[in-house]
Parts: structure tokens; sequence; C-alpha cells
């Protein structure tokens, strides 16, 4: 008797178990690489989680089109094994974690989720500054212009050569990406 309430019990368990357990669909296909439900779920739980509120429809798409374009940039710099400094993307992401509450700072699913992203987006970053290097020069006549007009300190030079560089790398990044995503095919599920 007492082994059929056993049996009972851990059949009860699993039934219980496997009842609550989502499907995992692909949504989309990169390249033969499924961007799924799951994914999505994810990306939609650290939105909600992070600003505090739920997510509309409009904004799960766009979500989504984000996870595309992310898997691309992912592929990308597999492919062209690009690399970058892991204590680096160690320090960025423990910045990023800075800015949150205890909570989210400590949760290890949001640790993972920035690490994830903050690494493709440094690879992808080292993939543009690899690919066009001399376009990003500066003018550093306009920049010490503006330097001395203002009269900055140093920091504030440093960061305006930052900013300035950061522009360029962002509209090389568009103008890049726009052309590498034409050889990828997209198949929605």
């Amino acid at each position: 008797m007492k082994l059929y309430k056993i049996f009972i019990l851990i059949f009860l368990f699993f039934f219980n178990t496997t009842s609550y357990a989502i499907e995992i669909k692909s949504l989309v296909k990169v390249n033969n690489n499924s961007i799924t439900n799951i994914d999505l779920l994810k990306e939609i739980k650290f939105f909600e989680t992070i600003n505090n509120k739920k997510i509309n429809p409009q904004d799960k798409r766009a979500l989504l089109e984000r996870l595309i374009d992310e898997k691309i940039k992912y592929l990308e710099t597999k492919k062209l094994k690009i690399n970058i400094n892991k204590n680096e993307l160690k320090n960025r992401v423990q910045l990023s974690l800075d800015k949150y509450e205890e909570n989210i700072k400590n949760s290890k699913d949001i640790y993972d989720y920035i690490h994830d992203k903050l690494e493709i987006s440094m690879k992808w970053n080292n993939l543009i500054t690899s690919f066009y290097a001399r376009k990003l020069e500066i003018n550093t006549n306009e920049i010490n212009e503006i330097i001395k007009s203002n009269k900055f300190s140093k920091i504030k030079k440093e960061n305006l050569f930052k900013l300035e560089k950061q522009k360029k790398i962002n509209i090389l990044s568009k103008t890049h990406f726009n052309l590498v995503k034409k050889k990828y095919y997209i198949k929605y599920n």
C-alpha cells in the first residue's frame, strides 16, 4: 500500500510538471538559426523587469526585430572570428548592472542577459572598427576649436573625442549592417 502511494505521488509530480511546460516554437529562422518563443519571452521579461511595466503588442514585434538584428550580428561576428577583451566585457556588464536596483543587480538571469547583449554589441563594434578604421579618424582641428571656445577640461576633451568617434561608429554600423543583412535569409514561421 505504501509503495502504491509513492507511485501515485511520483505520477502526480511528473504529470503536474509536464502540464506546465512551454512548447518551444521557432518564430523566425535566420540562415537556419532559430529565434524561438523562449528567446522572445526572455526579451520581454527583461524589458518588463527593467521598465517595471507590461509590454504592448507593438513592442513585442519591435523586440522580435531586434532579436533578428542581434542574431545577424552574432552570426556575422562569429563567421569573421571577431574577439573582445573579456575583462572589458566584465567591467561593462558591471557598469550596466550598477544602474539598477539590488534585486535586479543580483539576478543571474539579468546578468547573463546583459552579458550576452554587450558581448554581441562589443564584437560588432570591433568588427566595424576593424573594417572602417580609416573612416573613423576624427578632425582634431574641429574638436580643438570646440574645446578652446568652451574651455573644456582634459576629461571633457577625451569624452568629446569618444563621443565623436561613437557617432561615426554608429553611422558606419548602420550602413554596414544594412549591407550584411541582405546576405541573410530571414524566414518568419
